[in-house]
């Protein structure tokens, strides 16, 4: 390949230039597209569940090999891969900063309009759980960080992280006022009735309708998300998370590894234990709550677990990437496309398993075979475009959508493959 990071694969190279412009593939940073091809092989393990309606924490079948899958799901998957999306969502705001001009506020609005409309799009056609929108929302408050020092984007990411675990307990008097209020108690009924309903009628149109009844379903399940999404818990975390991507960068973790390696290595070593200590404590939640732990703890426990995964996850690639990266190059690929790869994973799944298309039965031990299959097809298309075109077809209606231009001269032209 013609990159300038296929001989250094940590480093950035220098943007000198002052003219605002999309990232060309020389400027990437493979470790990165290689995390987020990582991260899309999780993710996938994680929502195959939802096509086929079956709950990992609960495998429905009593196979031995069955629950043993839920719990590894469990264990190693589930809660682990999104913050590493969310980690390199805020490197990759964190990657615009730093180079000379920045974006402009307006180029950063239409960046962040064009994902939220991919993320409707996704929720409408496929999908019950989309990130997109979220990300995209949130987004918007990333700029207000910029100029932050160091220690505050630590302390403001612990407060939120563990605001949102104990949000809960903090409003206890508020919500019991509320619940006092009748209007207000018949209101949140009729909310919970509502999503109720939309979460159904989801469930059967994806199991028995057609197409057109899927999207009915989908169009008033996406209707009541908004409402449930603004008390979501996750919300702070994601924008946590996103901080702490923008503080690695700026500290050159990914780029400078050997600067970092006492880091790097408590993060492996500190994150397997407390990672594995604290999942071990979700698995058992109903058990250490009838032993009287406080059930704010266990959430506690549960959530720094996941991180603490997250953490080791990317600290054992950025240790390993010199000298096993080289042999990695279609996660890069997979990585680079990974809108595009996202987005055909739910198409796929939508064919193989919902009731207008092939409907295929699944448990949880065969869900990890299809997520192996889904996850090949996404490298064999990466590796396959990639090497015929500069940029995923989606990435490309992306910065289209950013940076404006002709569909013929798009900023980044889509054709031209790399010349490895």
């Amino acid at each position: 390949m013609d990159t300038a990071t296929d001989t250094m694969p940590y480093s950035a190279p220098v943007e000198t230039s002052t003219a605002a412009r999309p990232v060309q593939p020389g400027d990437r940073v493979q470790l990165i597209d290689a995390l987020r091809g990582i991260a899309l092989f999780g993710i996938l393990i994680v929502n195959i569940s939802h096509f086929r309606f079956f709950d990992f924490y609960r495998p429905e079948s009593g196979r031995l090999v069955d629950r043993t899958a839920g719990v590894m799901v469990h264990l190693l998957a589930i809660g682990k891969f999104y913050p590493l999306f969310s980690f390199l969502f805020g490197v990759g705001f964190a990657i615009q900063m730093s180079r000379a001009s920045g974006p402009s506020p307006s180029r950063y609005l239409r960046r962040l309009v064009a994902l939220f409309a991919f993320g409707v799009a996704h929720s409408l056609l496929f999908a019950r759980y989309d990130i997109l929108m979220r990300y995209a929302v949130l987004g918007m408050l990333l700029p207000l960080f910029r100029n932050a020092a160091s220690r505050t984007l630590l302390l403001v990411a612990a407060g939120l992280v563990l605001f949102s675990v104990v949000e809960p307990q903090l409003l206890t008097g508020y919500k019991e006022w509320r619940a006092r209020n009748p209007v207000v108690l018949q209101s949140q009924r009729d909310d919970a009735a509502a999503t109720g309903r939309a979460v159904k009628n989801f469930d059967d149109a994806g199991d028995r309708g057609s197409f057109v009844e899927v999207l009915r379903a989908n169009w008033n399940l996406l209707k009541v998300i908004p409402a449930h999404d603004v008390r979501d818990t996750a919300f702070p975390r994601i924008f946590a998370i996103f901080l702490l991507g923008l503080l690695a960068w700026r500290h050159g973790v990914l780029v400078r590894p050997r600067e970092h390696r006492r880091l790097l290595h408590a993060l492996a070593w500190g994150g397997g234990t407390v990672g594995i200590a604290g999942n071990l404590a979700d698995i058992w939640r109903s058990t250490l709550i009838q032993h009287g732990v406080p059930d704010w703890t266990v959430r506690l426990a549960a959530v720094i677990g996941n991180l603490s995964l997250t953490a080791l996850y990317i600290a054992v690639v950025v240790l390993l990437w010199k000298r096993f990266g080289p042999r990695l190059t279609f996660l890069v690929k997979t990585g680079r496309m990974a809108l595009t790869n996202y987005l055909f994973q739910s198409v796929a799944m939508s064919l193989l398993f919902c009731g207008y298309a092939l409907h295929l039965e699944m448990h949880a031990a065969s869900s990890l075979l299809f997520a192996l299959g889904i996850y090949s097809a996404n490298v064999l298309l990466s590796v396959w475009w990639l090497g015929r075109h500069r940029f995923g077809p989606m990435e490309w209606i992306w910065r289209y959508l950013t940076y404006g231009g002709s569909w013929g001269r798009a900023p980044g032209a889509i054709s031209g493959g790399e010349t490895s």
